[in-house]
C-alpha cells in the first residue's frame, strides 16, 4: 500500500488533467528507482486480487484505471470479483494479459494497452522468478514502467515505506 499511497499525486481519477503532466520517481518493493509520467491513468495489473487494496487507497473511480489485468480475482476471489463488477459493471471488459504462474503472459498484449505502469506484487520475484525477470526485461524495452508493490511479504515493514 506504501507504493500505492506514494503514487497518489500521481493518479488522476475524474480530474481535468490537461497540461499537468510531470515525472515522479519512486523506489519500489523490490528496491528499483521507477520513474513515472504523471498523471497515470492507465494500469495494468499482474495481481487483481489486489484490487480491495487499491480501491481502498484510490476509492471512487479506481476502476476506470484499470486496463489491463490477470484472471485470479475472477478465478480464484469467490463472489468478490462478482461484487466488484456489480458495482463497477465497465471491470467485465478489462482485458486480460495472462498470468507468470502458467505461462500465459502476454507482454505484447500489454504493451498494445499502452499503460503509464504495470504493478506486479514483489512475491512474483520468489515464485516466478525467472519469468518475473524476462516479463520485466520485455516491458522495460517497450518503455513500460513497472512497479512492485507489497501486500503480502512484509506489508507491516513495508508500508512505513
Amino acid at each position: 500500500m506504501a507504493i500505492a499511497a506514494s503514487m497518489v499525486p500521481c493518479f488522476a481519477i475524474n480530474e481535468d488533467t490537461s497540461n499537468q503532466a510531470s515525472e515522479i520517481t519512486i523506489t519500489d518493493m523490490a528496491g528499483r528507482s521507477v520513474t513515472l509520467m504523471c498523471p497515470v491513468e492507465r494500469i495494468v495489473m499482474m495481481d487483481s486480487s489486489s484490487v480491495p487494496e487499491l480501491s481502498a487507497v484510490y476509492g471512487e473511480g479506481f476502476d476506470s484505471l484499470i486496463i489491463g489485468w490477470d484472471s485470479a480475482l475472477k478465478d480464484w476471489s469467490g463472489d468478490i470479483y462478482a461484487k466488484y463488477v456489480e458495482k463497477y459493471p465497465n471491470m467485465a471488459e478489462i482485458q486480460n494479459v495472462g498470468s507468470l504462474d502458467d505461462n500465459t503472459f502476454s507482454p505484447e498484449k500489454v504493451t498494445s494497452l499502452k499503460p503509464d505502469v504495470v504493478i506486479m506484487p514483489n512475491w512474483f520475484l520468489l515464485f516466478y522468478g525467472e519469468a518475473t525477470k524476462d516479463a520485466l526485461a520485455k516491458l522495460e524495452q517497450a518503455d513500460i514502467p513497472v512497479v512492485f508493490d507489497d501486500f503480502y511479504i512484509n506489508p507491516l515493514d513495508n508500508s512505513t515505506k
